[in-house]
């Protein structure tokens, strides 16, 4: 979807409780309370992630690891793992009052939700010049239990959209090595499909949005694209008759986003069509783009103008 909630319920992990227990060794002659220390419980973190984009892997009960009991000799007991919970980037947390805690932006920005309990003293440490057996330790603390609600605005670098059967999938293949389904028919992507354009220094998400929901047949649907927060709209077509009227929609929908015309499968153009397409990009001042769907470097280009797009925007 393009926003998406999701109530989650995070407990921290209880802190292991303290040993009780003395030293009767008798090769050792000053002996006494030994019982090491319960382990921390593990905290709940909630990290933005800039690879995934959903937030399908969370569950609904979240739990840390508890730590563990101190042990005889003054060991202590390890402590609980902290349960890291990655979401994608802008991604709001907000508690049960609807209150925003905070707002994930960068990739590795994190937010503690929820602290894990302490781990109880072992008696080791209770030992006094007036009580120097203690018989006594303490227990571990509790963890938390935090309810919060996820919640963000589909949010993409690149929004690739068009009418059904034109290639995205594709093309968004070839820009990204995305895992997507591609077969000869409309309608074959029913969901967001994401990848990643990598370049040396930075990530890129690209976003093939599905046919049936910006689209009602030809014909784009009204405020469609204003539903969720990108940098560039790409839009796909097959050249025909109609071509012009939907790139117009296009741009007449864009709210001033950066829009990029891809014209796919050029090599079925001949080149009165070419012609025209030049005629239309030059009168209109259009930003098209033209490419053979199988030939490495139409994707090559094409991966060119959209990073120099997104890096001057």
């Amino acid at each position: 979807m393009l926003s998406k909630t999701l109530i989650i319920t995070c407990i921290s992990g209880k802190g292991g409780s303290g040993c009780s227990s003395f030293n009767k060794r008798k090769y050792i002659p000053k002996g006494g309370p030994d019982g090491g220390n319960g382990g921390n419980g593990g905290n709940v973190i909630i990290q933005a992630d800039a690879t995934i984009f959903n937030f399908n892997h969370i569950n609904e009960l979240s739990k840390a690891e508890n730590g563990m009991d101190g042990q005889p000799d003054k060991k202590s007991g390890r402590a609980g793992k902290d349960l890291v919970i990655n979401v994608p980037l802008h991604t709001s947390i907000m508690n049960q009052n609807n209150e925003e805690l905070i707002h994930l932006q960068t990739h590795e920005q994190h937010y503690l939700i929820s602290k894990g309990g302490l781990g109880g003293q072992g008696n080791s440490n209770f030992a006094t010049a007036k009580n120097q057996i203690p018989q006594f330790s303490q227990k571990g603390k509790e963890g938390k239990k935090v309810k919060i609600t996820l919640s963000y605005r589909y949010q993409t670098d690149v929004a690739l959209i068009g009418p059904p059967n034109v290639g995205k999938s594709s093309i968004l293949k070839k820009l990204t090595q995305a895992n997507v389904t591609i077969k000869d028919y409309a309608y074959t992507t029913t969901n967001i499909a994401e990848g990643t354009l990598k370049t040396d220094t930075k990530l890129y998400k690209i976003s093939e949005i599905p046919s049936q929901w910006t689209y009602d047949h030809l014909t784009i649907k009204q405020n469609i694209l204003n539903q969720f927060n990108k940098r560039l709209i790409i839009a796909i077509f097959k050249w025909s008759e109609d071509t012009p009227h939907s790139i117009k929609q296009v741009y007449s929908n864009s709210n001033n986003h950066e829009v990029m015309i891809v014209i796919a499968f050029g090599d079925q153009l001949n080149e009165q069509t070419r012609n025209d397409i030049s005629n239309y990009k030059d009168t209109n001042k259009w930003s098209i783009i033209i490419i053979n769907n199988t030939e490495s470097d139409n994707i090559s280009e094409l991966k060119k103008q959209i990073v120099k797009r997104l890096q001057y925007e």
